[in-house]
């Protein structure tokens, strides 16, 4: 038979805010709330004093955190805004190399857009940007175009200055995010501290104890909200549980790419069933039936992009 641990044995703490900064926060900011408004008595003042630094650093850390992932969407925001000219600005070029005597059909047009329009307009955003570029390049041939060579670059310089720009801000996030896991363990395990002296003070009435802690959300350990990000042309796993036809999933598209929610029978993830898209700030809530996966007990997200990042809210129940 296999040990069971012993349930004053195990940090809670740790285990109920694993994957979940924003819960990890709640159940911090609720403990050193809780110890502040009784330092009147000498031994919570103690406790609070040793907690404090341990909720500050967490915060602290937190908000670096969330800032920059804003940062990142803003910088995503920012070339996805420039794409959104690329179709005018095409139509301006073209009338150009056409005013200039190179029609469409001819050798000279086939060699500045050998497959049209389709590379400026569709696929990844670094294959659009890379076909402004190579315009640019190919223009260099042409003195009577110089001018729109010149759009062209300048064009191309915005887009690939926006993208470096997003790809850095993204790199911080990732370090950053190590450092918020880092401090949430820290934070978790000055609970865990707390919590014994707590139950020194309290070893009469420990019902008194309840007050100091978010009870309901450490006791049930079983995750009901994920938040995350799913890495750019990658899959994440997201769970493992038996869920019934008619329970809830709420599924809800933070980011600025498409995901993919599926369900899989092992941790392959491999997808079964109905595979659910979503668009950009798309939300939606369905029942577990609506993903056609009975024998399906882990849930994953795809991200196609290869480049950006996906970012998602979960409720499941």
């Amino acid at each position: 038979m296999a040990k069971r641990e012993w349930a004053p044995a195990i940090n809670s703490f740790l285990s109920s805010s694993e994957n979940n900064y924003f819960k990890a926060l709640r159940m911090s900011t609720h403990l050193d709330s809780a110890l502040h408004s009784r330092q009147s008595d000498p031994d919570i003042q103690v406790l609070y004093n040793y907690f404090h630094p341990f909720h500050v650093s967490f915060y602290d850390s937190y908000s670096i955190w969330d800032a920059q992932i804003d940062q990142q969407m803003g910088s995503t925001v920012g070339v996805k805004e420039l794409l959104k000219h690329m179709t005018k600005n095409l139509n301006g070029w073209i009338l150009q190399i056409n005013v200039a005597g190179i029609l469409k059909g001819m050798p000279e047009y086939k060699n500045l857009f050998p497959k049209g329009r389709y590379p400026f307009q569709n696929g990844p955003i670094a294959d659009r940007i890379k076909a402004v570029e190579i315009l640019g390049i190919l223009l260099a041939e042409f003195t009577a175009l110089a001018a729109t060579k010149t759009q062209v670059d300048t064009y191309w310089q915005q887009l690939d200055t926006a993208r470096e720009n997003q790809l850095g801000k993204k790199s911080i996030t990732r370090t950053n995010s190590t450092t918020v896991e880092a401090e949430r363990i820290k934070m978790c395990k000055a609970q865990y501290y707390v919590l014994g002296g707590l139950m020194q003070k309290f070893a009469d009435t420990p019902s008194n104890i309840e007050m100091y802690f978010l009870v309901e959300e450490i006791r049930n350990n079983r995750q009901k909200f994920f938040t995350g990000r799913v890495k750019a042309n990658n899959n994440t796993h997201i769970s493992k549980r038996s869920l019934k036809p008619n329970q809830h999933v709420r599924l809800n598209n933070v980011g600025l790419t498409p995901l993919t929610f599926y369900f899989a029978q092992n941790n392959f993830g491999n997808p079964i069933g109905n595979l659910i898209v979503l668009k950009s700030e798309e939300d939606k809530t369905l029942n577990f039936a609506d993903f056609n996966a009975p024998d399906g007990k882990y849930l994953f997200i795809k991200n196609n992009e290869k480049f950006v990042d996906g970012h998602f809210e979960i409720t499941i129940g």
